[in-house]
Parts: C-alpha cells; sequence; structure tokens
C-alpha cells in the first residue's frame, strides 16, 4: 500500500513539474542565435550588417542574444554549417538562385546594391590607362582579377570579359604585381581594406571607372527557422520604414564610399545573369543612387 502511494505520489510531483517547466522556461534568458565571426570586427563589410541586425532585432521586439561563432568561418564555410544546421543560425551573403533554395532569406538589400558596385586595384609600378576606358568594349581590352569563388569572377566571365583568378588575396596580389592580371576589381565597400597588403604590395584603388552590376546582399537563415526570419523581416521593414536603416546606412557605409568620389568616374553597366528575378529593383528606397547625375541602378 505504501509502496503504491509512493507511485502515485511521483506521478503526481512528475505532472506539476512538467506544468511548471513551459513557464520556466519562457522567462529564461533570451535565446542564442549565432552568427559567423569574421576575421576583423574594424571593417564596414563586418561591423554594418552586424548593427543592422541587432537594430532589426531591436525593432521586432525579439529576445534574442546575439552571438559570434566560436571561430571565424569563412563564407563558405559558414553557408555549409548553416544548411547543415551545424552552430551556425543566420548570417549574410550575396543572393543568389541557389540561396534562395536554400534558404529562407529576408528580401531587403542591406549594402542598397553596392555589393555589385566595383572599382578596381591597380599595381602603381605596371601602370593601366583607365582613364581611356569610356565604355564595356574598352574594358574587355584588359584582363581583370577575382576571387575564385566569387561571384563577380563569373560575372565578368559571362559578359565576355578576360579573368585570371585565384583563392587566396596573397595570391590575387602577386598576379597584379606581376602583371598576370590588369586590374583586381573589388567591392566599393571594401576597396579600402587591408591597407597594409595594398601597400606591402604597391597596389592603390583606381579613381577613373567603376563597373556595376544588380546585386544584394541579404540575411539568410535556415529554412526551419520561420520564426527567427519573421524576426528579421518585421525588424527591417519597420527599420526601413521609420528611417533607421537609411541612419545607420549613411553613417557607416556612405562615408566609406564617399572617398571614391562617384561623381568623378566613368560608369560601366554591366549584366549579371545570375541574379535572381525575385530581386526587389523596383523599389527605389531599398537601393542607393547617384542623385547628383540622376542615375539609377
Amino acid at each position: 500500500m505504501f509502496k503504491r502511494f509512493q507511485k502515485q505520489l511521483f506521478f503526481c510531483i512528475a505532472a506539476i513539474g512538467i506544468a511548471v517547466l513551459p513557464s520556466i522556461s519562457v522567462v529564461a534568458s533570451p535565446s542564442d542565435v549565432v552568427y559567423p565571426k569574421s576575421k576583423s570586427r574594424q571593417d564596414v563589410m563586418s561591423e554594418y550588417p552586424l548593427q543592422l541586425l541587432q537594430l532589426a532585432i531591436d525593432k521586432s521586439n525579439a529576445s534574442i542574444a546575439l552571438t559570434p561563432s566560436t571561430k571565424y568561418l569563412p563564407e563558405k564555410r559558414a553557408l555549409y554549417k548553416l544548411r547543415n544546421k551545424d552552430g551556425v543560425d543566420i548570417l549574410w551573403s550575396l543572393t543568389s538562385e541557389q540561396n534562395e533554395e536554400d534558404f529562407l532569406f529576408v528580401k531587403i538589400p542591406l549594402f542598397k546594391g553596392l555589393s555589385g558596385w566595383r572599382v578596381p586595384l591597380v599595381s602603381e609600378e605596371h601602370q593601366v590607362p583607365t582613364e581611356t576606358i569610356k565604355n564595356l568594349e574598352d574594358l574587355k581590352e584588359y584582363t581583370v582579377i577575382q576571387g575564385s569563388d566569387w561571384p563577380g569572377r563569373f560575372i565578368f566571365e559571362a559578359n565576355k570579359i578576360s579573368v585570371h583568378h585565384a583563392y587566396q588575396e596573397k595570391s590575387r596580389f602577386e598576379m597584379l604585381c606581376k602583371k598576370r592580371g590588369d586590374m583586381l576589381f573589388r567591392s566599393i565597400v571594401a576597396a579600402g581594406s587591408n591597407k597594409s597588403m595594398q601597400e606591402d604590395y604597391g597596389v592603390k584603388v583606381d579613381t577613373n571607372i567603376l563597373v556595376r552590376y544588380p546585386s544584394a546582399i541579404y540575411f539568410f537563415v535556415h529554412k526551419s527557422n520561420q520564426e527567427l526570419a519573421s524576426y528579421i523581416k518585421i525588424g527591417l521593414e519597420a527599420a526601413v520604414e521609420d528611417g533607421s536603416f537609411d541612419q545607420l546606412f549613411y553613417k557607416l557605409v556612405v562615408p566609406v564610399i564617399e572617398r571614391s568620389e562617384l561623381n568623378k568616374r566613368v560608369i560601366l553597366d554591366i549584366d549579371n545573369p545570375f541574379s535572381p528575378e525575385t530581386m526587389p529593383v523596383s523599389e527605389s528606397n531599398l537601393w542607393y543612387r547617384l542623385d547628383a547625375q540622376n542615375r539609377s541602378i
């Protein structure tokens, strides 16, 4: 009889415990959302998306704590880990048909399309007469350097522009200095980074031309993480609506690109046959524009 009473008492206590646990979990600390740790948070390509992500979380009133991965993750590795739910919950990357098929994404270009604005780095020793380049046909007379797995490599090749490529940044700078290519194109936002390597190899940012194609960087999450995607979408849309998105963009990103004197450059627009049809190109408030010359992307 006593044993039966003990057994009944145990199940009663267990039932009470189960009923209490959910209410305890609700008031627990905010859930961690892990993003890929970058090499450095000193450059705008790393710091700006992270601040924008925090802004979206704040705007959506989500109980989320952002946490970097334990070690630096290259983009390709980070995408693999996100796809396999292996320690990464969110990342920002160039959109593509493949990424949009593999993940949930928020269709708001974080850099307002500047990921597709490319300026060339050139060797100070081997002068390239970029001031004579006035159109795409002029550019085709030269060989550009790209990362082997960069989307830009395949976009240039699709436009019939000669490309030499390498995986390592050091190798790309060496190719430029040894005249195995004429120009190393990088995003206008990232062109000024890694100044020490530019100085070591005698490389500078060219001031005469800019190549432009449709491109966007989005936030991506795992397909099963609908809740996180919804929070980010609600928060970003609120930030766009109340102007805080633009405020952060003009605070962190615009000063970087203004040093490139865009209005003085010849702009060469090329096709991006790999851009998804879903890209919101008609929503003008989501893209950066050169108002002074009334150019639009």
